[in-house]
């Protein structure tokens, strides 16, 4: 509700005048208020009610519309008023817009529900308050104004009203608004469509107002287009009135109005419904110069370096080019669609560009943004104008500073035209005096992985449309993409850039070479087009012949101008290679034979060469050998030694002269047809462009191969031990290329003749229930074939008759009575004695001892009888004790004097179960009682029950070498100690190890390697130098080195194990030993006897396990057999690198399987190379560095 104007009433005034002339002209019909009236003459006036006089209006009011007020001489009006009777407000009477605001709204006709509405403030506005929209649609206008006058404050000091006045009011006395739409016609003039006036009902000239609020509205369907503009003025006027009377008779006269000043705000809503254009669409311009290039450029759009983007020629003639928005996408790559995209917005997802700046049109600066990685960018800048209208423009760049170009190892550059089977390099397809074709083919060998896995060079689809505006239907999907707008210019455009690979361009060039360069003579590159991965170069006539090189280089560019360059080299050759007629050297060792090749090619040099041999009575191939590589040879020793052997061809050595070693057995027929059989022998030669030739040669008799012409017998055979019932013979055999089935002893003493079938491997038998002091013939021979079929050998006899010794001394008969009786005696005596002792507590001490002198007297006895029945040169040449002293002990050859550290009490050791039997011992999971009655988990290891005194001896030797030799080490399996068993005797006690063999542990990790067994295998490598470097210190060389003799604790440490003292040190005939040697494990020279064995070849070895190791448990050399190993060792063939193995163990494989053992590192110098890259944790934990 709006305040009242202010109302004044009449006030009584007394006035006492003295006038000089006339009486005072002001009343009713002269009336002036707010001010005084003056008369002609000189009056004195008494206003009870004023201390002061206000000063007469005298001045110009320029408010008043630029009028001079002149007033009568008898009124002079108050400050702020003029007119003649002061009926007019000054300027400063102006009344107060506090709020004026307008909406245009949107309302749905039946409902009234709000769909959208536009409001414009233009409080505090001075001037026009232009306002830019593209909302094209309103159906209501609204309008709101609040404006105050308040009289007290603008007027200040108010004479008090005279007695012709009834009553004053002051305020607002018109409020409206005024509308007017104005349209343009095609020419550009403009017109008004419609005007129109809305007038706030409460403020009048006879209802002033302080306080005024106004509410209008219009409803209208609005036609609008752009260019249109609706004006809004909100008018306020301020004015009042007063009320005259007759003051004769109290009646009222007239009533005046006061004129006031008028407040308005002005409000223009101006349409605009078009988007920006730039220059180059602006027919009406006519700029010629102007390119749509010009709507957006970027500085390189193929860059390592910044995206930087510039633009100009953008124009809008209505509201006129607000601002740019510079936006930068990383684009993706839609398989569905094949090409790339700014990311989708989904439901879940708005994306949001990477980089985004606004730029202001009237200060515009240059946009930078670097990318974080490889990409194609999409850098999109929208021009807006003052209506919120969007023109967009699209290019797109490609940043990369960190790609490059590689070559695929299995997709290569290769010459096609060339042989496969030469790997491409030899092509004997060619023309000495016609043009030759070479082609060339590097399918799929460049490419650039990160281009490619991202689709840089893929084509860019078109723009989606984005973006709507649910309040404004002219902006729906605003954000779209003009095709003119788009990139279709630059070198990285929306279309596919052709590629193959990410490769956009190849070069390629050839040259005629000697020996092969890094890079060509000339700089002539041709361009190969069109675009693709293989090429055909034509070598001109009479430029090509046998052993002639060309060398080709292909250079591949990418997008970014990386290049990478590769070559490749064909050679050319059509002849085969010379072949001269072979040597053979028959039986150069027991049953091996040597073939010499001598086979050459001056200009491609041999590759390699087969051999076979072919029974010519029946056609049958024996020992074929097929594709022997002939291994290149150093050109520094080739010319160094002057071999004439040895022939260059440029910068490749080769050997002319082949010599193999084959085994006779190989040539095995059977023996009834040695006779008039014959072989002829195959060879062929390949030269390295594969062309052949072979050659045959007539060998003749099958009889020339030892080994296979005959069925050997036992030779050298002798006795080693008689007794008054048995002899025991040893002998020797011979290799033989045919299936021993048994050896066969026959002894033929007085008229009966006896047969023993022994194993065809032994070399020693005991011939038994012989008669004493006899005399006997015995002779040997040997089965061969099978159980079931065999052929018999011709014997051979020993030298001399083999006599039996004379029978010992027996006691009469009745000595055994006597005796006996006494034993019973004595029997009985023990007895009581025990059950005294048993109650005294001391039986234990006593069965102590008397199962210590027990053994004492037993291996005495054993010793007695050996010196009694063996011949001197067979007699054990240890010390004998004819005494026998309580605290004596035998092992081996050396006695000890007293009970050792290392002697186990029987009754502290408890055999649990039998694990692993071998030959000459059993092997016993036990457990070891300490002194504090603790257990320990340990092995036991004894020899069988009827074993022979040599093998009681080797087990007693081998007590006193881990005792006495081996000592301790965290590597190696740890000597517990060995304690006597009457039934067993010595028990030889060592470490139990939890997690078995190292080959079993190999084979268990093969299908489940990871990193982890990767570090555990180099530290097992590492743990088993230390021990073998440990071992080597001590003198003591293993011999039979392999990963099935290296045992694994609970905690994965490698404990070495199967080694003992020699063949000397137990005190053997090395003559008289018939060993079981593995061959794939030993070095070369100790394949014949393990007694050739050093630390070196303890290497050799170490060099093997490390192969199982990393080749996770394989059995070396995997397709050969054991007795082709040797010569192919001998040829300088080695085991190449296993799969997991790091390269620094390959070293050392390598410098461990050097031919001569003076090559070979020994242990300390393998440890200090592999010592750095390990390091010690807590404990004795050994850790791989990183």
């Amino acid at each position: 509700m709006s305040a009242p104007g202010k109302n004044y009433s009449t006030e009584r005034v007394t006035i006492v005048a003295v006038i000089d002339f006339g009486a005072a002209s002001c009343s009713h019909l002269d009336p002036c208020y707010p001010g005084r009236c003056v008369g002609s003459s000189t009056t004195n006036m008494t206003d009870t009610s004023m201390t002061t006089v206000p000063s007469i209006i005298t001045n110009t009011d320029s408010s008043m519309n630029g009028t001079n007020i002149t007033e009568p001489d008898n009124c002079h009006c108050s400050d702020g008023f003029g007119g003649e009777t002061c009926l007019l407000f000054s300027a400063n009477f102006t009344p107060m817009i506090e709020q004026s605001n307008a909406t245009f709204t949107s309302r749905k006709a039946t409902t009234q529900e709000l769909i959208f509405e536009y409001k414009i403030d233009a409080t505090d506005k001075t001037g026009i308050d232009i306002t830019w929209t593209n909302n094209p649609q309103f159906n209501l206008l609204q309008c709101n104004i609040i404006a105050t006058f308040d009289a007290d404050e603008l007027f200040g000091y108010m004479p008090n009203i005279p007695d012709y006045i009834r009553n004053t009011s002051y305020g607002i006395v018109d409020a409206h608004f005024e509308i007017k739409h104005t349209k343009i016609y095609l020419n550009g003039s403009t017109y008004v469509a419609n005007s129109n006036n809305l007038t706030c009902m409460e403020p009048t000239n006879d209802n002033p107002v302080e306080d005024l609020k106004c509410f209008k509205e219009t409803i209208n369907d609005f036609s609008l287009s752009s260019g249109d503009v609706y004006s809004l003025r909100f008018i306020v006027i301020s004015g009042g009135y007063r009320v005259l009377i007759n003051t004769d008779y109290g009646n009222v006269t007239d009533t005046h109005y006061y004129i006031g000043p008028m407040s308005q705000n002005v409000i223009e809503f101006r349409f605009d419904y078009d988007v920006p254009i730039h220059c180059s669409k602006n027919k009406t311009t006519g700029d010629t110069a102007c390119n749509v290039d010009l709507a957006m450029t970027l500085n390189k759009d193929i860059t390592q370096d910044t995206i930087t983007g510039t633009w100009s020629g953008w124009i809008d003639t209505l509201s006129g080019v607000l601002r740019y928005v510079f936006e930068v996408w990383k684009m993706e790559f839609s398989i569905d669609e094949n090409g790339l995209l700014e990311p989708k917005i989904k439901s879940e997802d708005n994306p949001k560009p990477l980089y985004i700046t606004e730029i202001m049109a009237d200060n515009i600066s240059v946009p930078m943004y670097e990318p974080s990685g490889p990409g194609v960018y999409s850098v999109i800048l929208e021009i807006n104008d003052r209506a919120n209208n969007s023109e967009y423009v699209r290019r797109i760049a490609i940043y990369d500073k960190t790609s490059k170009i590689d070559t695929s190892s299995r997709e290569q550059l290769f010459v096609s035209s060339a042989l496969t089977a030469t790997d491409y390099i030899w092509q004997i397809l060619y023309s000495k005096d016609n043009i030759t074709q070479i082609k060339v083919n590097w399918t799929g060998h460049f490419f650039n992985e990160i281009h490619e896995k991202g689709h840089f060079l893929a084509k860019v689809l078109k723009y989606e449309a984005r973006l709507s505006d649910p309040e404004n239907p002219h902006r729906h999907e605003y954000k779209r993409i003009l095709p003119e707008f788009d990139d279709n210019e630059g070198a990285r455009t929306k279309s596919a850039i052709p590629n193959v690979h990410a490769i956009v361009k190849f070069e390629i060039i050839h040259e005629k070479i000697t020996r092969q360069k890094p890079e060509p003579s000339e700089s002539n590159w041709r361009i190969v087009s069109p675009l693709q991965e293989h090429d055909t170069i034509d070598i001109a006539p009479h430029t090509i012949d046998d052993g002639y090189a060309v060398q080709v280089w292909v250079k591949a560019f990418d997008i970014m101008n990386h290049t990478k360059v590769d070559t490749t080299v064909v050679r050319f050759d059509q002849s085969p290679p010379d072949l001269y007629q072979p040597d053979i050297t028959f039986n150069i060792e027991m049953l091996t034979s040597r073939l010499t090749i001598t086979s050459k090619d001056a200009h491609s040099g041999l590759k390699s060469l087969s051999m076979k041999f072919v029974l010519n009575s029946t056609g049958e191939v024996k020992t074929p050998i097929e594709d022997i590589l002939v291994p290149l040879q150093k050109q520094s020793e080739c010319l160094v030694n002057v071999d004439p052997d040895c022939y260059c061809i440029q910068d490749e050595c080769f050997n002319q002269k082949f010599e193999i070693d084959f085994d006779n057995c190989k040539l095995t027929i059977p023996v009834d047809t040695i006779e008039y059989e014959t072989y002829s022998l195959h060879i062929t030669t390949v030269n390295r462009a594969m062309l052949t030739t072979s050659i045959v040669k007539e060998i003749g008799s099958v009889t020339q191969f030892t080994g296979i012409q005959q069925y050997s017998s036992p030779f050298n055979i002798s006795i080693v031990k008689t007794t008054d019932r048995t002899i025991t013979i040893q002998w020797k055999l011979l290799p033989t290329c045919y299936d021993r089935v048994r050896n066969v002893v026959v002894v033929k003493s007085d008229n009966t003749t006896k047969e023993f079938k022994v194993d065809k491997d032994a070399t020693e038998f005991t011939i038994p229930d012989l008669q004493a002091s006899s005399s006997h013939d015995i002779k040997m021979y040997s089965d061969y074939g099978n159980v079931s079929s065999y052929i018999q050998s011709l014997a051979t006899p020993l030298a001399s008759a083999a006599f039996t010794a004379d029978k010992p001394f027996e006691f009469p008969q009745y000595g055994f009575y006597a005796i006996g009786g006494g034993f019973v005696f004595i029997l009985v005596v023990v007895v009581l004695v025990l059950v005294a002792l048993g109650r005294m507590g001391k039986l234990n001490k006593v069965k102590r001892r008397m199962t210590k002198r027990m053994s004492q007297l037993r291996n005495t006895w054993y010793d007695l009888r050996r010196m009694d029945h063996t011949p001197p040169k067979s007699r054990n040449n240890r010390a004998i004790s004819t005494v026998f002293d309580r605290d004596v002990r035998f092992h081996g050859d050396v006695q000890f004097e007293g009970e050792q550290h290392w002697y186990i009490r029987r009754n502290k050791l408890s055999l649990e179960e039998e694990i692993a039997r071998g030959k000459f011992a059993i092997i016993f999971r036990a457990k070891l009682y300490t002194n504090k009655n603790l257990e320990e988990s340990v092995v036991a290891k004894t020899v069988h029950e009827d074993c022979t005194d040599i093998q009681r001896t080797e087990m007693k030797a081998k007590i006193n070498f881990y005792a006495t030799k081996v000592g301790h080490h965290v590597n190696v399996l740890e000597f517990k100690g060995s304690c006597e068993d009457d039934a067993r005797g010595d028990i030889m006690v060592l470490e139990y190890c939890d997690n078995g063999t190292l080959k079993q542990y190999l084979d268990s990790v093969r299908e489940c390697f990871t990193a982890e067994i990767s570090d555990k295998l180099a530290r097992l490598a590492y743990g088993i130098c230390l021990g073998m470097d440990y071992l080597a210190s001590k003198e003591i060389v293993h011999r039979k080195l392999a990963a099935r003799n290296i045992l694994l604790n609970k905690l994965f440490e490698p404990k070495i194990a199967g080694f003992g003292p020699s063949h000397e040190e137990i005190g053997q005939n090395v003559n008289n030993i018939h060993e079981n040697i593995p061959v794939k494990w030993v070095a070369p020279e100790c394949v014949t006897s393990s007694d050739k064995a050093t630390e070196l070849s303890d290497a050799w070895s170490y060099g093997v396990v490390l192969w199982e190791i990393f080749s996770l448990g394989e059995t070396p050399y995997p397709s050969m057999m054991s007795s082709e190993v040797f010569q192919y060792l001998k040829a300088g063939n080695r085991m190449n690198r296993p799969e997991y193995c790091e390269v620094v163990f390959h070293n050392i494989m390598k410098k461990c399987w050097k031919y001569d053992p003076n090559q070979r590192s020994g242990f300390s110098r393998i440890k200090e190379q592999l010592r750095p890259l390990f390091h010690e944790g807590e404990g004795d934990d050994i850790y791989m560095t990183s």
